[in-house]
């Protein structure tokens, strides 16, 4: 590996890591019998080092502040350029005959147009960001050296973005109560560990004779551990030094405890890896389960839930109430702050799951300041919360590298489910919580594509738009759709009619009881003439309807009258009913003699209505009101006149 060919990553984070990526490629050419080795590998190409050498300057410039996978992500996206100049190329010599591209002066305009509009199926379209991000390393590198621009046409974004279809909400929620039900598996494992330790006597400073003599538990391990781990000022202490401090040999002596029986590991030695140290830090299925359930609670992007800074408590939460707190991480790709907003007290949440982790592994977090070299990764390590320990020397650190097997943790996890579930899990990935949080957030904002923007953290409107079309809508056309479609026939075909009161909640997933049903009727039926309900129908106030007979069987007859009832109930949806009743009185008041008006209850009526009115936006009252004008002047709406409630 040639070093003039690499590029190292300088990112804060990575600095100890040295984590270089190799560009030798670009010169040499990729092999097309790499596939058998890597199944995400498109093909080979031929190697431009002209070209190459000419844009390399500009490829350092931007990618020596990146993260290694971010780095490595453009050199992906270099690979499909040279990729699109090979299969241009063959398209060419077929018609023209072509030179070579192999120099920064020789890409030309219709470079571009052709990437991004392909002649023949030779090679796909490129996606917009990849289309970008290779213009700016050709506009940078033809300014440097003195050439014109490129004219390349701008790349539009679709109007959705290509991935598969999402889980829906339910399956997120019963992912959700897996991982929930995961983390409190940890909380007692700790707390068990925690609880041994106190009760358990330490062994370190006896005598050999007391060893032998004593009878030795799991839970005097435990607390010996601990004792070690003080004397020794190391916070994961190999066997070795546990022998060494305790006072046996290189080989277990036969006190040893073991796993009693019906325990996991029933009959083998109390040991490190698997029983110490999980009992005071998180393993690495552990950070990857309390990941994963943070993802699914914030809606964050991973790389956003990797970055969170944990250095200070200022850095990474702020109270919000005396109930929550609102917690906010670096979102680099949007190049902004991501927030959410958590319960203070609730232990599968997400303030308190980094309370818990930060307690944890304070002592490995205090460690790496003395020892970096202990983690690949110290200087993200410090700071970030999702640390684990597997063995005693390495102290892991949850970063991009991490994201393969966090879908191997998610693909166990579904499996597992599935062999006794009705109701099978589909194949889950990390990504996947923000898709089912964008769903969720989008229906309980009451569809509000701008609510949901601020839940997802997006800059702009349209991109919350692509998203939702891309995963939302087209689930529910696919899906949704079809059961709408049934619901809508078994309607037509039961009761002869559509309710799209109860077309609506099964469009919403809400499962409507006969009660419930019931309830809906009821209230229909009370509804009155100006669009109110009332709580005593059959015994109205004697001032409204005079004439009632109260015996418990008759129904109001004043129904245009409820606004100056005091047992009306005003809905949401009564301005239109209202509006209708004011139109009536105004054309009244201009119909009758003022004797007979001012004599009558609807002079009242109208005042009682006009204060009710004032509920609503006034353009939309006067707008209600206007349509009732037109309808009673055109003669399609005719005025209730009989119940004049004169008295």
């Amino acid at each position: 590996m040639e070093s003039r060919f690499l590029i190292r990553s300088e990112h804060k984070d990575y600095v100890s890591a040295s984590a270089c990526v190799d560009f030798g490629e670009l010169w040499l050419g990729g092999e097309s019998a790499k596939s058998k080795r890597n199944g995400n590998w498109a093909g080979g190409f031929s190697g431009r080092p002209g070209l190459a050498e000419d844009i390399f300057a500009a490829i350092k410039v931007i990618a020596v502040t990146r993260r290694p996978q971010a780095i490595s992500g453009l050199l992906h996206e270099l690979r499909s350029f040279w990729r699109f100049l090979d299969a241009f190329e063959r398209y060419l010599k077929e018609a023209d005959g072509i030179r070579k591209v192999d120099g920064i002066a020789m890409i030309e305009t219709i470079h571009g147009l052709r990437w991004l509009r392909p002649a023949d199926g030779s090679w796909c379209a490129v996606r917009p960001e990849k289309y970008r991000s290779v213009l700016l390393i050709l506009q940078m590198s033809r300014r440097s050296a003195g050439l014109m621009p490129l004219h390349w046409p701008a790349a539009k974004n679709p109007n959705r973005i290509r991935r598969v279809d999402t889980p829906s909400r339910a399956e997120g929620v019963t992912m959700i109560k897996l991982l929930t039900r995961k983390a409190h598996a940890i909380w007692k494992r700790w707390d068990d560990a925690d609880s041994m330790a106190e009760q358990g006597k330490s062994l370190v400073g006896l005598s050999r004779e007391e060893l032998i003599a004593g009878n030795v538990t799991e839970a005097d391990i435990h607390a010996t551990y601990r004792e070690v781990i003080k004397v020794s000022g190391e916070p994961a202490p190999v066997m070795s030094t546990v022998a060494k401090i305790v006072g046996f040999g290189k080989t277990l002596p036969r006190w040893w405890p073991k796993k009693q029986l019906g325990q996991p590991r029933a009959g083998q030695a109390i040991n490190v890896e698997n029983d110490l140290l999980p009992g005071l830090y998180p393993t690495g299925q552990d950070i990857y389960c309390l990941a994963l359930l943070f993802m699914a609670r914030t809606g964050w992007n991973p790389t956003t839930v990797f970055a969170l800074d944990c250095s200070s408590e200022q850095t990474w939460f702020r109270k919000y109430g005396e109930d929550y707190v609102w917690i906010h991480s670096y979102k680099a790709r949007g190049r902004e702050w991501q927030d959410t907003i958590s319960p203070v007290k609730s232990t599968s949440h997400c303030f308190q799951i980094i309370q818990k982790l930060l307690h944890r592994t304070a002592p490995l977090r205090e460690r790496l300041k003395f020892d970096a070299g202990r983690s690949k990764f110290p200087e993200l390590a410090v700071r970030s919360p999702w640390l684990s320990i597997n063995d005693s020397t390495t102290i892991r650190v949850l970063s991009d590298e991490n994201l393969s097997r966090m879908r191997g943790f998610l693909s166990d996890l579904v499996r597992a489910y599935n062999k006794n579930a009705i109701d099978k899990l589909p194949v889950f990935r990390p990504s996947d919580f923000r898709d089912v949080f964008a769903e969720v957030a989008h229906r309980t904002g009451g569809y509000s594509v701008f609510l949901t923007q601020i839940a997802l953290g997006h800059k702009s409107v349209n991109t919350t738009r692509r998203y939702l079309r891309s995963l939302a809508w087209r689930k529910e056309s696919e899906k949704d759709l079809n059961n709408l479609m049934t619901t809508v026939f078994e309607q037509i075909e039961v009761h002869r009619v559509i309710d799209f009161a109860l077309l609506r909640a099964s469009v919403d997933g809400i499962n409507v009881t006969e009660e419930q049903i019931a309830r809906l009727a009821a209230y229909r039926k009370n509804r009155t003439y100006s669009g109110m309900g009332c709580t005593t129908p059959l015994n109205p106030p004697e001032s409204i309807d005079p004439l009632h007979p109260r015996d418990g069987t008759a129904v109001c007859a004043q129904g245009q009258r409820c606004a100056s009832c005091p047992r009306g109930v005003v809905f949401k949806d009564s301005l239109s009913h209202l509006a209708k009743c004011l139109a009536e009185l105004e054309w009244k008041r201009g119909n009758v003699g003022d004797v007979r008006w001012y004599e009558s209850s609807d002079s009242i009526d109208m005042e009682m209505i006009q204060a009710t009115l004032k509920q609503w936006p006034e353009p939309e009252v006067t707008q209600a009101v206007s349509q009732w004008r037109h309808k009673i002047n055109i003669g399609e709406h005719r005025i209730l006149i009989a119940a004049a409630g004169v008295h």
